[in-house]
């Protein structure tokens, strides 16, 4: 939730989240390929990481990864499983890693 106010902070208008995801959903449709976030700061002035925050806004309308950002109606098949099964790794990477630093934490605890 906080890192979501400071992307709302970093953008300089008033901006209607809502509107914004919608506006990159319909943007994606249109064009249907793979964008890339510096075309969405040249057109709307969005920094990348509100382009993000769009995308997990979308309801699971949009994917990403290293060729930007598509339309899933728009994307093949190995597109939108490739996204899926990237994102379960950055999961599984990120529990583990969570775990790891729970486990030290609770050491160091033990050592005070």
């Amino acid at each position: 939730m906080e890192s979501q106010l400071v992307l709302l902070k970093e953008k300089k208008k008033n901006a209607n989240l809502e509107a914004d995801a919608e506006l990159l959903v319909s943007t994606l449709r249109s064009r249907k390929r793979w964008i890339k976030a510096i075309r969405f700061k040249v057109n709307y002035d969005w920094s990348p990481r509100y382009t993000r925050l769009l995308a997990a806004m979308s309801g699971g309308r949009v994917i990403s990864g290293n060729k930007g950002y598509k339309a899933v109606d728009c994307a093949e098949l190995d597109e939108v499983s490739h996204f899926i099964n990237k994102t379960y790794q950055v999961v599984k990477e990120l529990a583990k890693r969570a775990s790891s630093v729970s486990a030290y934490y609770h050491t160091m605890g033990k050592q005070k």
